[in-house]
Formats: structure tokens, C-alpha cells, sequence
């Protein structure tokens, strides 16, 4: 009946598999996500946004999306590309009333992406669309029976991991791939560089004293230039070490 007719509201639905990650780790993410991340990303207000009651979506400015958005996350040129991909994985086009031109998935819900680990990829090059307009779905009232999320709360996890993804697309193109570990542009990576190179300073240290020690030990020994440990030797034991003890923090803690 109305206002559903053949909709489905999964509004309500819960995470079935609370730990599995939106996609994995180390993979491209696909269509779904991508779109997610435009759609919580400020700088594209005013180009694409959700319609008000969260349950579609809609390309605002078509000039710049193409400009700003292809490119940069799917690596296409026009706009009827995007429309096949969207059509591929299910969204429907609104064709009347308030939410004319704007595409919804049963499963595509602001503040819910965890929705979309159950959409699958359906195929197909036609533009799908609601053929008899009598019977489409009135999003406006669903949503007042079963209100969305304003948005994603930005201390949850799914928000910090929509967040790096724009961060991963935005510095490495289309192609980039889920970091697995670190977070995109902390300093987190520099500090443990900082601390690797402290330890190899100290195993310096350590193989120059060795070596000094040895040279001393033996005080009525011909200390000719050949026989002494000259830097690029030292160099070279050191990287020797370095691949016999991958862990150093293991070496400094039996020096200790």
C-alpha cells in the first residue's frame, strides 16, 4: 500500500556482522562506498548531496561533478557512465514530485553504510526507473514513519574510515586502496621513522665502540690503515646486522 508500494524499508535493520569492515583492507573500494565518501565530504556540497530526508540522492551542479568527482573517484569522463554504474548496483531514478531526478536504494541510507554490505551488483546498461510513476514510493512520508540519521557522528567508526577513504582517493586517485594500519596523513608513520633512526644511531654506536675497543686490546699490533674498520666497513656490518636482526628494538633491549 501506499506510501511503500514495492518498497522496503531498512531503516531499522541492524549489523548482522558488526566487526566486518565496510570493504576490506589493502582493496579498491567499490561503487557504493566511493559514493558514501562524496556524500559525507563538505567540499561537495552544492554538487551532489542527499535529498533532506536521507533515503536518495541527487547530482546538484552535472558541470562540475564531471569536473571535480569522475575524475578524481571513478576515472570516467561523462556523467552517463556514473548513471550506468549507479543503475549496475540498483538505484532507481525518481521520476516526479520533490525528489524528481534523484536515485534511491532500499539499502542506501544516509548514516547507515553498513546497509550497503548486503547490496549486491545486479548489472545491466538500462536506466532503471520507476515505469509506472503511480506506483512510486513517497520517500518524504516514509521517512516520517521510520526519520534517518542527520548524518554519521564523526567519533564513529564508520565516519573515520568514509573520512580516510576521501583522504586516500583525493591524494591517490581513483585506484587507491584502503591503507591497513596507519591513518592517512598522521604523524604517526614520521614518528616511527624518528625512532628507527635512533636505533640505528645507537647500533652505530655500539659497532664504533666495538671496534675501538678491539684496536686497543692490542696495543703492540700494526694499526696500519688496512687493518683498521674505516667508515664504509662499518656501513657494511652494519647492514649485515640489520638483515640477521630484523627486530632492533630487540637488539637495544639485550644491550640494556
Amino acid at each position: 500500500p501506499a506510501p511503500y508500494f514495492y518498497y522496503i524499508d531498512h531503516s531499522q535493520d541492524i549489523d548482522d556482522d558488526p566487526l566486518a569492515p565496510l570493504f576490506k583492507p589493502l582493496s579498491m573500494p567499490n561503487f557504493l562506498m566511493k559514493l558514501h565518501a562524496i556524500l559525507i565530504c563538505e567540499s561537495m556540497s552544492g554538487v551532489i548531496e542527499w535529498m533532506p530526508h536521507g533515503r536518495s540522492w541527487k547530482i546538484l551542479n552535472q558541470s562540475e561533478f564531471e569536473k571535480q568527482v569522475l575524475p578524481t573517484y571513478f576515472e570516467q569522463g561523462s556523467i552517463a557512465s556514473f548513471y550506468r554504474q549507479a543503475n549496475g548496483w540498483g538505484f532507481r531514478r525518481v521520476l516526479r514530485g520533490p525528489d524528481k531526478g534523484s536515485f534511491y536504494n532500499e539499502r542506501f541510507l544516509r548514516g547507515l553504510p553498513f546497509l550497503c554490505k548486503k547490496i549486491k551488483r545486479i548489472g545491466g546498461a538500462k536506466m532503471i526507473e520507476d515505469t509506472n510513476i503511480h506506483l512510486q514510493p513517497d520517500l518524504w512520508k516514509i521517512s516520517a514513519d521510520h526519520p534517518l540519521p542527520q548524518e554519521l557522528p564523526k567519533d564513529c567508526l564508520q565516519y573515520k574510515v568514509l573520512h580516510i577513504l576521501n583522504k586516500c582517493i583525493q591524494e591517490r586517485g581513483p585506484k587507491a586502496k584502503m591503507p591497513f594500519g596507519r591513518k592517512i596523513g598522521s604523524t604517526a608513520a614520521k614518528k616511527r621513522k624518528a625512532s628507527g633512526n635512533q636505533k640505528s644511531k645507537h647500533m652505530r654506536a655500539s659497532i664504533s665502540n666495538t671496534s675501538s675497543d678491539t684496536s686497543s686490546a692490542s696495543p703492540n699490533q700494526d694499526h696500519s690503515i688496512d687493518e683498521r674498520l674505516n667508515h664504509s666497513q662499518i656501513d657494511s656490518l652494519f647492514q649485515v646486522c640489520r638483515q640477521r636482526l630484523p627486530d632492533h628494538g630487540e637488539l637495544c633491549t639485550h644491550q640494556n
